[in-house]
């Protein structure tokens, strides 16, 4: 890749302004929104049979899934599938505690990882407002998905 190249090939963080509508938790939120709450944007990616996190442990990156599939485990069982497009990572992501589950590739993923900045919350209430209100709704998502899958057992 040439120099030219290079400094062509937008960051992490403009392709995430650049395809902000694929992300509900943005929504609502402009670029300088999204801006302001959001630290350490890159691409991870994990082969298939990878650990992406692990229950127990203390990391903060919340992921969003632009490839592939991952299973959710907890306590030695798969309790979840999450496919393109799925959040995850954000209950450590918001509270600063440990892990609830473990996350592992199923097939090879690509993932757009980033850190919340709480150091701008008291500057940039409305877009921390939009964006707990967006997490919110997906976490309500996730349990009324939940709760269908343990009420057809």
């Amino acid at each position: 890749m040439t120099k030219e190249e290079f400094k062509k090939k937008p960051t992490a963080l403009e392709q995430l302004l650049a395809s902000k509508e694929k992300f509900h938790i943005f929504k609502s939120m402009n670029d300088a929104d999204i801006v302001s709450i959001v630290i350490k944007v890159e691409f991870t990616t994990f082969a298939k049979g990878e650990i992406v996190i692990k229950e127990g442990d203390r990391s903060e990156m919340v992921y969003f899934i632009l490839a592939g599939e991952c299973n959710v485990v907890t306590s030695r069982s798969v309790v979840g599938v999450l496919g393109v497009n799925a959040l995850f990572g954000e209950i450590s992501g918001l509270e600063k505690r440990a892990r609830q589950a473990t996350v592992r590739a199923t097939q090879d993923t690509v993932t757009l990882a980033f850190l919340i900045n709480y150091d701008n919350f008291e500057k940039c209430i409305v877009p921390f407002a939009y964006f707990y209100r967006n997490i919110s709704k997906d976490l309500i998502d996730k349990l009324t998905k939940l709760n269908a899958r343990k009420n057809k057992q």
